[in-house]
């Protein structure tokens, strides 16, 4: 049957809009990109994107951009409507992202948009609707902000299989989160945010930044920009090809299980395939396997070499000389891979576990090597733990130091409930319009020290080690930093960024400002009973009251200080959330402000106030002392006890009648203030510190961070770090109290330094350790003098035929050395260095313990330059004066059977060299202490148990088939009530567990840390929900019949979770342990998002 050939139609225009916009907007992401580049284009420097189930039901992205002009309103979303270009060959010169005029028409007939923008010096905003590519209705004036925002509802509304096959938003999500970063590293100069709808915090946040790789260290963390290195790349050859390249790659250190490259192209975000693919060829030879890289590269090409209309998502571009560019860059990069395969690091599979083992030690270094992400954790005790994240809640010394509970039960959960639930505002995003506020905070930038802000940013607190210095750790690194100069900094910053956007604190009474300031000057004062001059006292109270009065309305306005008309002081300002300052210190507050701020010069004025509230603010000592130690006979009521100082007995209330003497409001309202200090440092002032403070310059150097040498005053080690301190004025002080066999083997030395050896050096920029790797001779001349005087001081075993080597082998050494200065006053240069000061402390054992006249005559030059150094000033200040040994030790009678033979006159020792020279061994011998052997855990000493773990946990993960009936009712068989429990757990904040990644994340960190319990335990953690935010319970056996202490004294994620003991003779309960165990789903009526099993 012959059939008529279909008649050709043309389609209705509104059909091929609709297929149009099918093409550009393919999904939420794709949308969220265009308006990204439209506000780009628009010379934005602060973009916001808000998303309500993935972008499906809302997406509004807000800029600070030039607007668009209320008469461009009517044509703004038709089709081919643009002001990127005129006429085509406009594309050959084209640098805007944007040219066809298709999205935002696009977005018009695949959901709803709404517009709302203003221009610059326009009284007011407009906002209009658009569907189908028409305004719908005029547009109307309404309030706004400089720039324009944009909001699509209902996205895909009228393409139902589209819209089914994006319904998971769990999926879209983390994709635009993910090209968000991607936009951060590359316009630096550009704030980006990101927010669930009716979320308070943003999943990512980037600030403007100087440089791509503090861009790449905001948004992928320190880890992933410290294994980055730059790249560039550059060719003026038209013959060629003319291109310019520069980027970050990461280097062969790096491991990750996904590649991420991020590919600019004339600052357009593109992808290409052929230069993937010759990247990827590169670290495939030079990664372990399965390893991916980081790539980060932007290429300026001439506008003309480009065509930028190849894809309808702009996706994709064609390049002129293609194949020779990427030949060039895979060539630098594969050149830049090579020159730095010469330094790798490699995790071992297994570990030492003693504490040794987190070392590499060589004859001259020691060098750490942090284990890579997602590697197994050590099973180390937190009170022994490196922590070297700073994300980890817990910090507080108790997760470190065996300490006794206190017996302020009530007090201490108190503080534990709330701990999670402190959240800072984050700073206002309009800047204030005041040019000398806008000064201020420039200097605050400019003067920022980069290394401190990477500390503070990125630290993790441990806890108080005084009332002013607490310790701080970042990666292995442990510092003492002054807490009040700290808070000071911070209180005074955030007044200046926070500047006229404060919220008040009310008080409850009106404070008479006069009664105050008197107050205040009493306290001054050196005689407040004095009588004197009370009334030039009151004069200047009626006068800064006055004065204050007359500045109310400024300090209410700008700073949340509410004086009423009165004379009252009613309100202050909330600089810190769940903070309030010391209401004690008000009086010296409103003193402050009257007599110390210039009220004349504007900049002068506001910069002074924030001082001001900066250091009333500051996280000051209480002034009441702390009850702790010798401070609790400030609260004894008999005045003779406050006497007896020298009686450690009494001080620390040992004594019968101690209870009855002591003022117990008192002191309980001492211990009150000092907790609650302790508590908002660590909860509310460090956590604020990581989020705003840029630490200035001068903080490396005025004391606010402490260097802090661990050494005892005879150390020779130690020497040579405080001869260079003076050397370079470098104020540098040996730890106090610090006795060796008992400091160094305390948690915090052995965070420095594992093996517990001296000296060691706590600097900004890490701990330093190991003194002689700087010259390889001076190592030999210091083995051989311990080998030939320790023997016979009784350290180690004497052999004369092992000291007859160590002589010779000196002596060849010092020849050597008295060669080179016999033309050389010093070893290097004209001056003293630091090798001359190794030396010489090195020398210096060997001249007062060994090395007598007759031994060292031999070596003239040496002689000369040893003597000449040593009785410099600043050698001496530190050595003091140094005695030449007269005789050789005789060897110490520990073992008759050493032999004898008398190799060297070793008769004439006075007795007191003798004396002298057994004081010495015990210390050194302290050094060498070995490690005592690891006590049993206490579950090791149950009574043996009718359930072996290990074959339930076999039994688990052998059985593929009927579930229930092998390895649930296997479960059953097995259990032991008597020598195991089960539990429940339920985390307690699930409202923060907005992202499937973080979540995940935390559960698996849960895991890791928990990997100390691994031989007693069997736990199923179950990620719960299709969308944020998303519940954690689990399940967990552990052996005996409660948890064990060590699991949750050591492992901090304990405390947030609900801990449930399962009544195994509850059905119901019974039953959820077998759904928990087989990951059944859906889990009481939720979609699993992930199952994860700890065995």
């Amino acid at each position: 049957m012959d059939m008529e050939p279909p008649r050709i139609h043309r389609l209705d225009e509104a059909v091929v809009n609709r297929i149009a916009a099918g093409e550009v907007i393919q999904r939420p992401l794709s949308a969220v990109k265009e308006l990204l580049e439209n506000s780009l284009d628009a010379g934005s420097t602060s973009i916001s994107v808000t998303l309500k189930d993935g972008g499906l039901k809302l997406i509004q992205v807000s800029d600070d951009g030039h607007g668009i002009r209320y008469e461009d309103l009517p044509i703004l979303c038709e089709r081919h409507t643009t002001s990127k270009l005129s006429k085509y060959e406009d594309l050959q010169s084209i640098k805007s992202m944007g040219f066809r005029g298709e999205a935002l028409a696009s977005m018009t007939y695949v959901g709803h948009v709404t517009v709302t923008t203003i221009t610059e010096g326009q009284l007011h905003g407009y906002r209009a609707t658009y569907r189908d590519g028409m305004m719908e209705h005029e547009a109307k004036p309404c309030a706004a902000v400089k720039g324009t925002q944009v909001m699509i509802e209902n996205l895909f509304y009228n393409m139902t299989a589209r819209r089914k096959t994006l319904q998971n938003s769990a999926d879209d999500y983390p994709k635009i989160v993910d090209l968000i970063c991607r936009f951060a590293i590359h316009h630096t100069s550009v704030s980006f945010s990101c927010r669930k709808h009716g979320a308070t915090r943003a999943d990512v946040h980037t600030v403007a930044t100087s440089s791509s790789l503090d861009a790449v260290r905001l948004v992928y963390g320190v880890s992933v920009a410290q294994q980055l290195m730059i790249v560039e790349a550059s060719d003026d050859d038209p013959s060629s090809s003319i291109f310019k390249m520069e980027g970050l790659i990461s280097n062969c250190n790096y491991i990750a299980k996904k590649a991420t490259v991020v590919l600019y192209i004339n600052d357009r975000l593109v992808e290409c395939g052929p230069l993937k693919r010759a990247i990827e060829i590169v670290y495939a030879a030079t990664l372990p396997k399965a390893s991916k890289p980081f790539i980060y590269l932007s290429i300026q090409l001439p506008p003309e070499h480009i065509d930028v209309n190849v894809h309808p998502t702009k996706r994709e571009v064609s390049l002129l000389n293609q194949e020779v560019i990427i030949e060039k860059i895979h060539s630098v990069i594969e050149s830049k891979l090579r020159n730095s395969n010469e330094s790798r690091t490699f995790q071992e599979q297994r570990m030492d576990p003693t504490p040794s083992g987190f070392m590499t030690a060589s004859k001259d270094s020691l060098s750490y090597h942090p284990s890579p992400s997602g590697s197994k954790s050590q099973k180390v005790p937190v009170h022994k733990m490196v922590r070297t994240d700073s994300q980890d809640p817990a910090g507080r010394l108790h997760a470190y130091l065996q300490i006794k509970p206190c017996s302020n039960q009530k007090g201490s959960s108190l503080l534990t409930s709330v701990r999670s639930s402190i959240r800072q505002r984050r700073n206002p995003k309009e800047t204030a319009d005041l040019s000398s506020i806008q000064e201020l905070t420039r200097e605050i930038d400019s003067s920022c020290h980069a290394e401190l802000q990477d500390i503070v940013g990125q630290c993790t607190y441990i806890g108080m080690a005084d009332d002013v210095y607490a310790l701080l750790q970042h990666n292995t690194h442990l510092y003492l930093v002054n807490v009040v100069n700290l808070s000071k900094e911070l209180i005074y910053q955030q007044v200046l960024r926070r500047f006229a956007h404060f919220t008040a604190i009310q008080l409850s009474d009106p404070a008479p400002l006069p009664e105050l300031i008197m107050l205040a000057l009493k306290e001054e004062d050196l005689d407040p009973e004095g009588n004197e001059d009370t009334e030039l006292k009151r004069k200047i109270a009626e006068m800064n009251t006055e004065l204050l009065k007359l500045k109310a309305e400024l300090l209410d306005e700008y700073f949340g200080i509410h004086i009423d008309s009165s004379g009252n002081l009613s309100r202050l300002p909330i600089v810190l959330d769940q903070y309030t300052p010391d209401m004690d210190r008000v009086p010296e507050f409103i003193l402050c402000l009257g007599n110390d701020v210039d009220w004349e010069d504007e900049m002068s004025c506001f910069q002074t106030i924030a001082a001001a509230i900066g250091n009333f603010y500051a996280f000051h000592p209480p002034l009441l002392p702390n009850p702790s130690g010798n401070g609790l006979k400030f609260y004894k009521r008999d005045p003779s006890a406050g006497q007896e100082m020298g009686d450690t007995s009494k001080d620390s209330g040992m004594t019968s009648n101690g209870k009855e003497d002591v003022d117990h409001e008192l002191l309980s309202e001492a211990e009150n203030a000092w907790a609650q200090r302790e508590w908002s440092i660590q909860h509310v002032l460090f956590p604020s510190m990581r989020l705003f403070l840029k630490p200035p310059t001068s903080m490396a150097t005025n004391g606010t961070f402490v260097k802090v040498l661990h050494a005892t005053s005879t150390n020779k080690n130690a020497f040579k770090a405080l001869i260079v301190a003076e050397f370079t004025g470098v104020k540098l002080e040996l730890a106090k109290d610090f006795e060796m066999g008992v400091s160094n083997k305390t948690f915090e030395f052995l965070k420095l330094n594992p093996i517990g050896k001296v000296p060691v050096l706590e600097t900004p920029d890490g701990a330093i350790f190991e003194s002689n790797a700087i010259a390889r001779y001076v190592t030999e001349i210091d083995v051989n003098i311990a080998r030939w005087l320790y023997p016979r001081l009784g350290f180690v075993q004497f052999l004369q035929p092992m000291e007859d080597i160590a002589v010779s082998a000196l002596k060849r050494a010092l020849g050597a050395l008295n060669t080179h200065l016999t033309s050389n006053t010093y070893l290097v240069g004209h001056g003293v260095t630091l090798a001359d000061i190794i030396v010489i402390c090195n020398l210096s054992l060997g001249f007062k313990g060994i090395m007598t006249k007759s031994f060292t005559s031999e070596f003239p030059h040496v002689e000369r330059y040893f003597w000449t150094l040593v009785n410099q000033p600043k050698f001496k200040k530190i050595l003091g004066d140094v005695t030449q040994a007269e005789s050789i030790p005789s060897v110490a009678s520990k073992k008759p059977s050493q032999p004898k033979e008398p190799a060297k006159p070793k008769a004439k020792e006075a007795p007191t060299n003798e004396t002298k020279k057994e004081v010495q061994p015990k210390e050194v011998a302290e050094e060498e202490e070995a490690p005592k052997p690891k006590p049993k855990n206490p579950l090791d000493l149950l009574p043996p148990s009718k359930m072996i773990l290990d074959d339930w946990k076999r039994l688990y993960s052998n059985t593929k088939t009927n579930f229930r009936e092998v390895a649930i009712k296997g479960f059953w068989d097995m259990y032991d009530p008597e020598g195991y429990s089960l539990w429940f757990c339920d985390y307690k904040y699930n409202d923060e567990n907005t992202v499937s990644f973080v979540t995940l994340n935390k559960v698996s960190g849960f895991l890791q840390r928990m990997d100390l319990a691994r031989k007693y335990a069997f736990g199923k953690m179950l990620i719960i929900g299709s969308g944020g935010p998303f519940k954690v319970k689990g399940l967990w056996l552990f052996r005996g019949t409660e948890i064990p202490q060590f699991v949750l004294d050591e492992c901090y994620d304990m405390e947030l979770y609900e801990w449930t003991k399962v009544d195994i003779n509850d059905e119901a309960q019974k039953e959820r342990v077998n759904q928990m165990i087989e990951d059944a789903e859906p889990f009481e009526g939720e979609p699993l998002l992930d199952a994860k099993c700890f065995k």
